[in-house]
């Protein structure tokens, strides 16, 4: 890693201006600073590349001292760690709390994760395979994990969606471009398209509805909690365009209209994603 001193002199006595910053955050909110020049050094690059890093920290320098505390700006994450970690963050979350809490709680995970991620590939402890590869299971953990609970209180509001057979419907959420590629980098949208199983209607409450209605509802929930921005942020910008007539076209549609729509209208490469994409949803 290059030191900060053999930097251009401006970058040097920016980032010595951020650090500053810092340090006043710091003892401001009572944090002690770390007595390790080598991780100081580190910091203090993070703090001249990154004006998210160095802001965020500033604002919140007691995110920075959990990060580096619990050891996760060091460690590398297994695959599966974001969603056992925001599932846990999210377990008792009632529906009597459900928009602020969730919204909440969403913004200050995507923070820390987003932090950290930037912060190991700046500091080069992370390649820039093992970055996309960060960003897109932050994302699909945002995505998955705020689906399920919206899910579960939309069934108890409208009922449970099903098919002709009684069988339960989900919503199939697919990731397209760099999600779907799982090379997301730091300033990508999140390209999703939504779809349900079958026609049919929900069960279990005194006024059903369709289906359709049910996931339109649901669609428009995930999305605006993904992507509507609040004092704290947004998790990830949501781009809707890759579905069928971009933002003039339907927000869902069942497996079988999605599938016709796709012979007539789609080209050749859209009609094998759909194809795959449907091989392997539950």
């Amino acid at each position: 890693m290059k030191p900060i001193t053999d930097l251009p002199q401006v970058i040097i006595e920016d980032s010595q201006s951020k650090w500053d910053a810092f340090c006043s955050a710091a003892k401001h909110a009572n944090i002690s600073l770390w007595d390790d020049s080598g991780f100081i050094e580190v910091l203090k690059r993070a703090f001249a590349f990154s004006n998210f890093i160095a802001r965020s920290c500033t604002h919140n320098p007691a995110l920075l001292a959990e990060l580096v505390e619990s050891g996760d700006l060091h460690r590398k994450y297994p695959t599966d760690h974001y969603t056992h970690k925001l599932k846990k963050f999210l377990s008792g979350l009632s529906e009597l709390e459900k928009e602020a809490k969730l919204f909440s709680i969403l913004r200050r995970f995507r923070l820390r994760e987003m932090i950290r991620i930037a912060w190991r590939d700046l500091a080069g402890w992370a390649d820039f395979s093992r970055t996309m590869a960060d960003l897109s299971a932050l994302a699909d953990a945002c995505i998955n994990q705020a689906l399920l609970l919206l899910y579960e209180w939309a069934c108890q509001k409208y009922g449970i969606p099903s098919g002709d057979d009684g069988s339960q419907q989900f919503l199939v959420v697919l990731g397209m471009g760099k999600l779907g590629g799982g090379e997301l980098n730091f300033s990508s949208d999140v390209d999703l398209i939504f779809a349900y199983p079958a026609a049919g209607q929900t069960r279990g409450v005194s006024e059903p509805i369709s289906n359709k209605e049910f996931f339109m509802h649901l669609c428009r929930s995930l999305k605006k909690t993904i992507g509507f921005r609040t004092s704290e942020g947004l998790v990830f910008r949501v781009d809707m365009n890759l579905r069928s007539y971009g933002e003039s076209g339907p927000l869902v549609m069942s497996f079988d209209a999605m599938e016709e729509d796709y012979q007539e209208q789609g080209g050749e490469w859209e009609r094998y994603a759909w194809i795959k994409a449907r091989s392997t949803s539950p």
